[in-house]
């Protein structure tokens, strides 16, 4: 926020989601995912109205999933 009163004004919501178990680093594709890591990706797309279309599951570009052709 700008300033500190619209920080005192907000009240923080905290929602629990089912988790996931397993390495996902050497998933390559969207579809692969686990359910209820497809289902934090919709929760965050819902809360901040966009879709996510790159997801990281490592730190190497290999491990980078592209949902939709962003850049040409």
């Amino acid at each position: 926020p700008i300033n500190i009163e619209t920080l005192q004004n907000c009240i923080p919501i905290y929602e629990e989601m089912e988790g996931w178990k397993g390495d996902v680093s050497q998933i390559t594709k969207y579809e692969n995912l686990p359910k209820q890591l497809k289902a934090y990706i919709s929760r965050i797309e819902e809360l901040v109205k966009t879709k996510v279309v790159i997801i990281s599951v490592g730190p190497k570009r290999s491990q980078t999933i592209i949902r939709e052709k962003v850049f040409k």
